[in-house]
């Protein structure tokens, strides 16, 4: 009796399946490891990842604020300069995700959520340093990057044009 073991991994609306019939080459191997093997297997052969081992596409930016900028301002400033960004390019994700001023931390599109296609964005204002810190992902499918360098440096000069002029 052979075993079929079939692998799916669903990625990016793509089904990769593999299949494995060989009892012999897996005689001395018991079954959770045999799961185990076909699933590494399966990933690796499809193109496809069962587990996030691929890095997501990130930049990182930071710039001066003055201090007696306050965060709901910086924070008006990075929302405005985002949907700016959103007008020109649609891969900007303009919905905010979490908003707490008190922390001054602003993300949109869910940002620790992995293999999202899109920009996403994480904004920390530290006013007793005078600085607000920015960090993009920007992956399309398969952790193409969708251009985080070029994305946040077009972030930080709008939102620098904004607090300049506010």
């Amino acid at each position: 009796m052979r075993y079929l073991v079939i692998g799916y991994c669903i990625k990016g609306g793509f089904i990769c399946i593999l299949f494995f019939i060989c009892k012999r080459v897996f005689y001395s191997m018991n079954q959770r490891k045999l799961v185990f093997l076909c699933v590494v297997l399966t990933s690796l052969a499809s193109g496809c990842t069962v587990f996030e081992f691929v890095a997501q596409p990130f930049a990182r930016q930071s710039l001066s604020v003055s201090s007696s900028i306050s965060t709901p301002q910086v924070f008006t400033c990075v929302e405005r300069s985002i949907y700016q960004l959103s007008t020109q390019r649609g891969t900007w994700n303009t919905k905010v995700t979490r908003r707490d001023e008190a922390l001054g931390i602003l993300e949109t599109g869910n940002y620790s959520d992995p293999n999202i296609i899109d920009f996403r964005l994480r904004a920390t204002h530290r006013p007793a340093q005078g600085q607000l810190l920015l960090e993009l992902k920007g992956g399309g499918p398969y952790y193409v990057d969708l251009g985080v360098d070029a994305g946040v440096q077009s972030l930080k000069a709008g939102v620098q044009d904004c607090l300049h002029q506010g």
